[in-house]
């Protein structure tokens, strides 16, 4: 799993590329680099919930993106 921040397309928002050997592995990547531009201090961060997410769509990059919705 990775991500990596890409600045020349996005002025205003963040660009990222998520990547993951699975769509689950690059789901939890995406996550990962929006959390990472939302938080400052991912040490602050602690896991004492766990929450269901259900998303659905037929196009990846929009099952993605209602995904990420969902997180913020």
């Amino acid at each position: 799993m990775s991500y990596c921040y890409i600045d020349d397309i996005a002025i205003a928002d963040v660009a990222f590329e998520a990547r993951g050997a699975s769509m689950e592995e690059m789901f939890t990547s995406a996550a990962d680099a929006l959390t990472n531009v939302m938080v400052d201090d991912l040490a602050m961060i602690r896991g004492a919930e766990n929450v269901e997410i259900a998303v659905e769509h037929e196009e990846i990059d929009l099952l993605l993106f209602n995904f990420l919705n969902e997180l913020i």
